[in-house]
């Protein structure tokens, strides 16, 4: 009460009547941040260093994995150019797991302190959004003792700091919300999984005004992709360890947007070893070891293996239909629909090549079935189950919707329905069915894995007497679709 009295005084309203309304001369939100200035004048408030980002996160800001410790930038010089880049457009093209979410929490805290105003920070998913506001933003803020004196009202997408108001939205369903919010700011995360439109509202959520600050981050996908065209409008700064400096490398054209490539190569002596980055490279997919560890844009055009690269996983080392005692197999059924349409049984084994997760995948028989009817199919496939006994049956569900309902009532939970679905965002998902296990799996991610097992040797098939049967089994692996009508049977 009596830092309101004092308030009241220094505006020349305290000797104003008890009845008359004080929020008719002052609007809810000037009369707080006239009441910040003046705890602020008053010493509960401290006036902050905010002459440098660094230093200020360095004063004020605590480290999230130890909050006993201040944030520190020790070994991680190729940090501080960006924070103190004072460019209007900048893109950040990143690895995993490197500190850019930290980044980006530290922009919002410090410019809204630096510079009051209207700050905008976006994903694409409300709930990757609402750990960020949660368990990123408020937290940090609430670590220091010094910056959560700062820290108004508060939910999941409006956070008051200072004299500035933070809005967390999602891209994806709010995007008419977030064309009504006039910026000063705007963080644009996890970019490569957003519609281009995006980026177009929240160039015009800054139009009107004169600070006009916006950051791109995101972890590349596929090459030529909406985000590869805003980082080739980039100065594309690479660091130079031994000088300890960005190095532009796009010098040849006029560029909009100041950029950083951030990759998982420098965090090796932090938490980092050159030796999980290998691990990482013999047991990611190609294209996920590009995206995730490298930071790079993926190109996967053309066939990502040759015809030959398959021939040379036949070996004698593997006996077609000979079973190991103690080794755990699996079938997979690719059912065929119509005359002229045929289907494939295949059961393969894994074994260990090198501890903990490195594998061969050996391939011990296959089937191709084109009798005349699809009953027949389901039959044959009962006596493969039968004669094999594997520990579970991947079976396509677009084609085999019936058939796999007749193999449940026979196999009950073994038979694993699949659907192939366009979803890079979750790769994998099991969920029960009235008919056994369903798995929605990416088709895309899939596929390239098992073309990446091909490329490190690390898919065995077993020795076919037939060429004309192993050219089959090279042309169905090659195949965008499995199915081959011209190829021999076998």
């Amino acid at each position: 009460m009596n830092l309101f009295k004092h308030f009241l005084k220094k505006t020349f309203i305290y000797s104003l009547p008890t009845s008359f309304n004080i929020m008719s001369l002052f609007p809810y939100e000037s009369l707080k941040k006239e009441v910040a200035k003046v705890k602020r004048k008053l010493g509960e408030i401290e006036e902050l260093d905010l002459s440098d980002p660094v230093t200020f996160i360095e004063k004020y800001v605590r480290n999230p994995k130890d909050p006993t410790k201040p944030f520190s930038f020790e070994k991680r010089d190729y940090l501080l150019p960006l924070y103190r880049d004072m460019s209007k457009k900048i893109v950040i093209v990143k690895s995993r797991q490197m500190e850019i979410t930290e980044f980006a929490v530290n922009m919002l805290i410090y410019w809204s302190l630096k510079r009051p105003g209207v700050y905008v920070y976006a994903q694409p998913t409300l709930p990757k959004v609402a750990r960020f506001s949660k368990d990123r933003l408020r937290k940090q803020i609430q670590r220091s003792p010094t910056l959560k004196k700062f820290l108004g009202e508060t939910d999941v997408k409006r956070i008051e700091f200072g004299e500035s108001v933070i809005y967390l939205y999602s891209t994806f369903g709010e995007m008419d919300t977030l064309r009504g919010i006039p910026a000063d700011a705007v963080i644009l995360d996890e970019v490569q999984d957003m519609d281009i439109s995006a980026l177009a509202v929240a160039e015009e959520m800054l139009s009107h005004s004169d600070f006009k600050r916006m950051w791109l981050i995101g972890t590349p996908k596929e090459a030529g992709s909406k985000f590869e065209e805003l980082w080739n409008m980039s100065d594309k700064k690479e660091w130079d360890a031994e000088k300890k400096m960005w190095i532009p490398t796009n010098t040849d054209r006029e560029t909009y947007y100041s950029g950083y490539h951030i990759t998982q190569k420098m965090a090796i002596g932090l938490w980092m070893t050159e030796e999980e980055i290998e691990r990482k490279r013999k047991t990611y997919t190609k294209q996920r070891f590009v995206n995730e560890v490298l930071g790079e844009f993926y190109s996967g055009i053309g066939r990502p293996v040759s015809f030959e690269d398959v021939w040379r996983c036949f070996t004698p080392l593997i006996k077609k239909g000979v079973l190991e005692k103690g080794r755990q197999y699996y079938a997979g059924i690719d059912w065929g629909v119509g005359r002229k349409a045929y289907t494939v049984f295949v059961l393969m084994t894994p074994m260990l090549k090198e501890y903990p997760d490195i594998y061969y995948y050996d391939v011990v028989y296959v089937k191709r079935i084109d009798y005349p009817e699809i009953s027949q199919h389901v039959e044959e496939c009962k006596n493969l189950i039968k004669k094999f006994i594997p520990l579970a049956i991947g079976c396509d569900i677009g084609m085999g919707y019936v058939q796999n309902q007749e193999l449940y009532k026979t196999f009950g939970s073994i038979i694993v329905n699949v659907q192939y679905l366009n979803r890079p965002d979750k790769t994998f998902e099991v969920e029960p069915s009235i008919f056994g296990t369903f798995a929605k799996v990416d088709r895309t991610t899939w596929i390239d894995l098992f073309y990446d097992k091909i490329t490190k040797g690390l898919l065995r098939i077993y020795e076919d007497e037939d060429d004309d049967i192993k050219e089959w089994i090279v042309n169905n692996i090659l195949a965008e679709y499995p199915e081959v009508e011209e190829l021999p049977s076998g």
